[in-house]
């Protein structure tokens, strides 16, 4: 019995001697190879190539936020000259704060020899002062005021050449279908104001016939989307990969229902948005003009890659701005690359004027 254990002993000895010799054996070749001359150059390689792929991450998004910067200090001028038009025609009571927040980003420089022709006066206050220090000049504004706090504002504009056909067919693909000229807009609010002169509530309707579609041209108030809309023009930005329209807003009148369509692309065109307002064309009585009510909302969300779409009933944002009625003020008919066309003014109430042309 003795004996017996003895060999036992023996032998689990030997068995754990040789399993210890095998793991040493087994980590050091292991050690070998990791430690080998061709294995050190395969890490540095990995090494190497993960540095470089940082490293390029790095510079192309160094590059890309520096070029859609560069891309908004571009467009932030003829953005806040916009704004001050703005100001002048729909909110004079902003347009301190506008000129001010426009001198204060630009570094236009002022020609205070500059010669009064080729200029337009589009605002004064009562009678312009005798002693005027001019503060802004850009190719299509010069601003001047009599005092360092902006009092008694004097702004001139560049007059554009062409008439209410030639501003139509302009379209301005580079900004995105947004009146981005100074002079421009200028022209537009003469036209809208010439418009409405010759207008009467008898001879203004939103159709012809059973049914109409309309494009939209103009608005005379700004805000974030012409900006964005212009941004989202410039290929390469920012803004162009997050949200621009697809195509210009679409209004559509079927007798007493009334139809709006925006489109816009989302994350490069991945997903599509369609807001769209529902409402009715009413006639008043009394001689008054008719208006367009907007009853309700809805915003569709689809992929243009998988067959994928969710309806948002009267979303938050697009209720907020719809409750505002719109008044048609104009009707009238004007000649576009050959073709007659009706051009409607509408009134937004509360905010400005809104110029849709009739699709041919």
């Amino acid at each position: 019995m003795l004996g017996k254990s003895r060999a036992r002993r023996r032998w689990c000895l030997r068995s754990a001697i040789q399993i210890s010799l095998l793991f040493a054996g087994a980590t050091a070749s292991g050690r070998s190879f990791l430690t080998s001359p061709s294995s050190q150059g395969r890490a540095a390689r990995c090494q190497r190539r993960a540095f470089d792929v940082a490293t390029g991450a790095a510079v192309g998004t160094t590059f890309a936020l520096f070029y859609d910067w560069s891309l908004r200090r571009k467009w932030e001028q003829p953005y806040l000259e916009m704004r001050v038009i703005d100001a002048v025609i729909n909110n004079q009571a902003e347009l301190k704060e506008r000129v001010a927040n426009l001198t204060a980003v630009t570094a236009a420089e002022v020609d205070v020899n500059s010669a009064s022709e080729g200029w337009t006066r589009i605002y004064e206050k009562d009678e312009a002062p005798e002693k005027l220090r001019w503060i802004y000049q850009s190719e299509a504004l010069r601003i001047a005021s009599s005092s360092e706090d902006l009092q008694d504002l004097v702004i001139d504009g560049r007059p554009w050449p062409e008439g209410l056909s030639g501003l139509i067919s302009r379209r301005w693909p580079e900004s995105g279908g947004v009146v981005c000229d100074v002079g421009a807009r200028m022209a537009w609010e003469h036209e809208i104001r010439a418009a409405e002169a010759k207008s009467r509530p008898s001879s203004s309707s939103w159709t012809s016939g059973s049914s109409s579609s309309w494009s939209f041209e103009f608005r005379s108030y700004t805000n974030q989307e012409e900006l964005n809309a212009m941004l989202g023009a410039e290929p390469g930005c920012l803004q162009a990969l997050l949200l621009r329209p697809a195509n210009r807003t679409s209004l559509q009148v079927n007798g007493d229902n009334a139809q709006l369509e925006d489109n816009f692309l989302l994350l490069a065109g991945l997903l599509q948005l369609k807001i769209r307002w529902r409402g009715t064309s009413v006639s008043p009585s009394g001689g008054k003009f008719p208006l367009l009510r907007w009853d309700s909302s809805e915003a569709i969300l689809s992929s243009s890659l998988f067959p994928w779409q969710r309806t948002f009933d009267r979303p938050e944002a697009a209720e907020r701005l719809r409750k505002d009625p719109w008044q048609l003020v104009a009707m009238v008919e004007v000649e576009v690359d050959g073709q007659r066309r009706l051009v409607a003014v509408v009134n937004r109430m509360g905010a400005g004027r809104l110029v849709f042309s009739e699709d041919s």
